[in-house]
């Protein structure tokens, strides 16, 4: 987008439920899981707009921006976060195809995603992103 990154602020809040690990406890699988927000604070960096604070993301893009499916253990450990009302008022953004796994009455809006391009739009609705050269 022609920023340059030494002109960036970027600022990245990763908040665990209850101090405890709402990821798999492999490294790898961890790092996975946060290219969803890490993508979101970028975006947001280049267009000088702070990620919305009641939104929590999670989820692993793959390298054309389409998202992958949770793991069975980070399926397990976002249920449970959820069931204890520990993302309550938050908008979720996670790949669309794991939503059908997560109760829908735990007081968090569930929004699946199947692409990062769809996670911006729903982070900020009013930008116009057809003029962004995302695949460049």
């Amino acid at each position: 987008l022609g920023v340059l990154l030494e002109e960036l602020n970027l600022s990245v809040a990763c908040r665990l439920p209850g101090g405890g690990a709402l990821i798999p406890r492999e490294a790898t699988a961890r790092a996975a899981l946060l290219h969803l927000p890490l993508c979101l604070a970028l975006a947001g960096a280049c267009l000088g707009r702070g990620v919305p604070d009641a939104d929590a993301a999670v989820g692993e893009a793959d390298l054309a921006g389409r998202l992958r499916g949770l793991s069975a253990a980070a399926l397990t450990e976002l249920n449970a976060a959820l069931r204890a009302g520990e993302l309550r008022d938050a908008r979720l953004l996670c790949p669309a195809g794991d939503t059908k796994f997560l109760p829908w009455n735990c007081g968090a809006e569930l929004a699946g995603v199947a692409t990062v391009e769809s996670a911006l739009r729903r982070a900020w609705p009013d930008l116009d992103l057809s003029a962004a050269c995302w695949g460049c």
